[in-house]
């Protein structure tokens, strides 16, 4: 039964809203993208060779992975506006589906979202592992996560390339509240993938470098940065997560979660990519070219193999790798 004509103005608001706030975060994402692109390059001392790749694929990667998500958004909105219609019908438009067309926007947003998880927190917990020495004992734990989250992750897109968007399927259905515990269950294992795998990277910092060290203060800002970013990534996924747990699938008994669930994706989508990006500027800035040649980078984590005795380290920094791990989302 249709809402009522309140309901049915509101969400269609928070819709259109949601898509003017996507489009504002990607526009300052896109310039904070080509910043950081610029800051890395000039800023040479911070990188090596071997880990140069890895930097700018891994921020490549997640703003194309962004870009065409807000594209894909903006084309389904733009069907959905091109010829005026009822509000009615185009609340139709907006909650049940409406044509298959539509359908596939809305699938290529939801598999192109979830990859995009996957391929964040693979990043990190690929750091975190290398910042235990390559040890799968010490990096079990948010390796096992991780797994787990693609599993879901996985799950999650065949469900809904097979229940929820093929041809000819009424929307929302029974289906759909399963699809909702399986995302729900894959945020929350994704913000535990990150939030291990990122006190996992500080504790490798702190075991290798003795307090009051000269190496404990010059990795405080790395650590620091690495947390933020962490935090803010980790709490955004985590709202996600619990909106999506109380989505029982009746818009008319979780009105207001609904509404808020058009907002909460972007957000979490747009601060998996946006957040490392920052911290990678962030890091180029704290080392440029006017600081102290002679100052060991702020880019190096000591391993559990590099890194037998703590005096050695104060010695022995040497690059990229600290920057990769800190950053490991980007």
């Amino acid at each position: 039964m249709p809402l009522s004509v309140a309901q049915q103005k509101a969400y269609i608001g928070a819709h259109l809203n949601s898509n003017v706030l996507l489009q504002f975060m990607f526009g300052l994402y896109t310039g904070v993208f080509l910043i950081t692109l610029y800051i890395y390059y000039c800023c040479k001392s911070n990188r090596s060779s071997s880990g140069s790749g890895i930097v700018v694929g891994a921020l490549v990667v997640l703003y194309g992975f962004v870009s065409f998500y807000a594209v894909v958004n903006w084309v389904g909105l733009s069907q959905i506006l091109r010829e005026p219609e009822t509000r009615l019908s185009t609340w139709i438009e907006m909650f049940l589906g409406g044509s298959d067309k539509l359908r596939g926007v809305d699938l290529t947003s939801v598999i192109m979202g979830l990859l995009e998880f996957a391929i964040a927190d693979g990043l990190l917990v690929w750091r975190c592992f290398h910042a235990c020495g390559r040890s799968l004992r010490l990096s079990l734990l948010p390796i096992g996560l991780f797994i787990i989250e693609t599993v879901l992750s996985l799950v999650s897109v065949v469900y809904v390339c097979l229940f929820l968007f093929k041809p000819g399927t009424s929307f929302p259905s029974p289906a759909g509240e399963i699809y909702n515990r399986v995302e729900a269950a894959m945020f929350f294992v994704a913000a535990a993938t990150s939030f291990v795998a990122t006190v996992t990277i500080c504790h490798q910092i702190y075991k290798h470098t003795s307090p009051g060290s000269q190496s404990r203060k010059r990795y405080r800002y790395v650590i620091r940065s690495l947390t933020e970013s962490s935090a803010i990534y980790s709490v955004s996924v985590l709202i996600e997560a619990i909106l999506g747990s109380l989505n029982k699938g009746d818009i008319e008994s979780c009105f207001t979660v609904t509404l808020a669930l058009k907002y909460s994706p972007v957000v979490s989508f747009m601060t998996a990519g946006l957040a490392p990006t920052i911290m990678v500027a962030l890091l180029f800035i704290r080392r440029t070219p006017t600081h102290d040649d002679s100052e060991p980078p702020t880019d190096y984590i000591p391993s559990r193999s590099e890194a037998p005795h703590q005096d050695e380290l104060e010695a022995q920094p040497s690059g990229e790798e600290m920057y990769q791990t800190a950053q490991g989302r980007a």
